[in-house]
């Protein structure tokens, strides 16, 4: 697996490696809004401009 970094790609090819980025993509999942919730914060937001 490629993944693209802030220094260029890195490769990803061991299973600790694929385990500990796959947590960190379940953990931005699980504090994510929805399509529906992030829609609804970016018009209150754009409203109290």
């Amino acid at each position: 697996m490629e993944l693209d970094s802030t220094h260029g790609p890195e490769f990803i090819d061991s299973e600790a490696q694929l385990d500990k980025y796959r947590a960190q993509l379940d953990a931005a999942q699980a504090v994510a809004l929805t399509p529906h919730a992030s829609r609804d914060f970016i018009h209150a937001l754009a409203h109290d401009l």
